[in-house]
């Protein structure tokens, strides 16, 4: 994960005696604002992360039928492989990819459709259901409360949202270093199931029911 964590642990201490992100003590802007300002970092991290999706998310059109959807939204979605995996298996869903701009012009697969933006200011009105995947985790409280408020405004009635979290109350494995290491690079933690739909019904989101997706990951769907 290069350099940039390495200093962030080195300053550990910073995080542990705040709760705040000893990266953006040290480089004096948040994480994402710099990887954004740096497109050689800002890539590698999205080719990672796309990595990871690919595999994680193999089974989640199996688990979850995106057919009952005319069009799906995946917010934060990198370079899309949450998106390419339902396209594979539902072709006749309309899959739209939302992320900033100069991530969403990597993205090649002309399957699926691309809208540039960022998740705090507006998210746009195309799609009956979204996908968070992996996103929340990345943010405190006030920032994840904001994007689930942008998510609740642009659905339709009865729109579903789906998040898909490392619940640590749903997994056997110990999170600590890893919700420790988002502390340090995000200022934020690893939530349990009822912590992330605190944050949903605080942005009006009405509690569904969670499915497990594999080993780590947890399917939490809510309804507008």
């Amino acid at each position: 994960w290069s350099a940039e964590h390495l200093n962030a642990w080195q300053n550990l201490d910073f995080s542990i005696k705040t709760g705040n992100s000893s990266f953006e003590e040290i480089y004096k802007k948040p994480y994402f604002d710099f990887l954004n300002d740096n497109p050689d970092k800002l890539h590698a991290y999205h080719k990672a992360m796309y990595q990871y999706a690919k595999d994680d998310y193999k089974r989640l059109p199996d688990v979850i039928d995106f057919g009952k959807h005319k069009s799906v939204m995946d917010v934060g979605g990198g370079y899309g492989a949450v998106l390419e995996n339902i396209k594979a298996k539902k072709p006749n869903v309309e899959c739209v990819l939302f992320d900033l701009p100069k991530v969403i012009d990597r993205v090649t697969n002309a399957n699926i459709k691309k809208t540039g933006g960022c998740f705090f200011d507006k998210i746009p009105n195309q799609s009956e259901a979204i996908i968070l995947s992996r996103v929340l985790h990345d943010w405190n409280n006030e920032k994840a409360k904001l994007i689930l408020q942008n998510c609740y405004e642009v659905l339709p009635n009865n729109g579903v949202l789906y998040v898909i979290e490392n619940c640590t109350d749903k997994i056997k494995i110990d999170l600590s270093l890893l919700s420790l290491n988002i502390t340090a690079m995000c200022e934020s933690y690893e939530r349990t199931t009822i912590e992330y739909i605190s944050l949903a019904q605080n942005a009006n989101f009405c509690f569904q029911v969670d499915i497990k997706l594999n080993e780590l990951q947890t399917i939490l769907i809510f309804k507008k």
